[in-house]
């Protein structure tokens, strides 16, 4: 559900500004109204929540990467150096 709430966001920015001035975004409703009187530390919590569901998402599915088997991540330190720069970058 996360996914399909961050691609509507994501698939929303463009109607933000001019011409449209449109804001369909969800969770910027959200954030607006758990913002309401400054916020504080939950509000801040609230905020990484997205951001590390994208994050775990990410690199999840990096580690399981496996490009010919020639660019893959081998637990317990057994991946060569090309290997790890490929996937640093």
């Amino acid at each position: 559900m996360l996914s399909s709430v961050l691609i509507w966001c994501e698939g929303t920015i463009l109607l933000d500004g001019p011409p449209f001035n449109l804001n369909l975004s969800p969770l910027s409703y959200l954030y607006r109204y758990i913002g309401i009187g400054g916020g504080g530390f939950g509000t801040l919590l609230m905020l990484y929540v997205p951001l590390l569901y994208c994050a775990v998402c990410c690199y999840y599915a990096m580690f399981r990467l496996k490009i010919c088997n020639t660019n893959a991540l081998h637990p317990n330190q057994h991946s060569d150096g090309q290997s790890m720069l490929f996937n640093a970058t």
